[in-house]
């Protein structure tokens, strides 16, 4: 890396050893969460020692502004970090979404890490509920203190765990679902997040399911790719959805083609990936 004409970084930890390391090469922190916010979400994290980790994030937050260039993956962040260039997450979206598989039992797919902040305990009861109607695929790897729960979940046969999968083989898996769901709980570090995962399920043609954090619902109801359910009733909600859009292929349909259609408009990596690399190569210096 010595010949490097740029660094990116994205873990808030290596931020400090990396401007060290390179002191005369540009370095870039792409922050993509609120790490402030997210240490309530660690439940791996003792809770007498969260904060003093939440005082050292900050402190890294506030030497990268002095040491680093920022970019952010949503405009909230400016809100603590300032004004800096705002590339969004996003994602590669095909010109046609693939088409739905309709053998039965129908899969409605959640993808990301699975914790309690994300609705571990809400996926798990939807699966049991939902048993013999449609099947509940989860893609990616849990928190150790939901683990056996899932693995358990999984072994009843209530849910599919396929545990973590490379990006290309997750998104293989989650085209021709007949939902996407997002089932995250009313916590800091979300509220200030558009979920990625919701943006993958439009661009591959699926209708997604969110709970009411502000931005996923703005999302989810901008594109006309979904629907909003309440933090208190969300599996009833999901599940009368789920049922809803079975019941009514065309309408399922319709709203996926919705949703794609929006995505490929608005949160294309086709687009936002361009915008990327011209920041990168003007902070290289051309």
């Amino acid at each position: 890396m010595s010949d490097a004409d740029i660094v990116l970084v994205h873990d808030p930890e290596l931020v400090l050893v990396v401007a060290r390391r390179w002191l005369h090469k540009p370095v870039v922190w792409d922050v993509h969460e609120d790490f402030v916010a997210s240490v309530a979400d660690r439940r791996w994290i003792p809770g007498r020692l969260r904060p003093a980790v939440t005082a050292m994030v900050g402190m890294i937050e506030r030497r990268a502004k002095q040491r680093c260039r920022l970019l952010l993956a949503e405009d909230a962040y400016a809100d603590r970090l300032g004004n800096h260039p705002v590339i969004l997450n996003g994602t590669w979206v095909p010109e046609t979404p693939p088409p739905a598989d309709l053998a039965a039992p129908r899969r409605v797919v959640y993808l990301g890490r699975i914790s309690a902040g994300r609705g571990a305990r809400e996926l798990i009861e939807l699966g049991q509920r939902a048993a013999g109607r449609v099947s509940i695929e989860l893609i990616g790897d849990t928190d150790s203190d939901v683990r056996d729960d899932v693995q358990a979940a999984h072994d009843a046969g209530h849910v599919v765990w396929l545990g973590f999968l490379p990006n290309p083989a997750a998104m293989e898996r989650v085209a021709g679902a007949a939902a996407g769901i997002s089932l995250l709980h009313d916590e800091p570090n979300y509220r200030h997040s558009r979920p990625t995962k919701l943006i993958e399920y439009l661009a591959l043609g699926l209708p997604a399911i969110t709970t009411a954090l502000p931005l996923a619902a703005a999302l989810v109801e901008a594109s006309g790719g979904g629907v909003v359910v309440g933090f208190e009733h969300a599996v009833d909600d999901t599940l009368a959805t789920i049922d809803a859009w079975l019941a009514d292929e065309t309408l399922r349909r319709a709203t996926g083609v919705t949703g794609h259609a929006y995505v490929l408009d608005h949160h294309s990596w086709q687009a936002e990936g361009v915008r990327f690399v011209q920041t990168m190569v003007t902070w290289a210096g051309g």
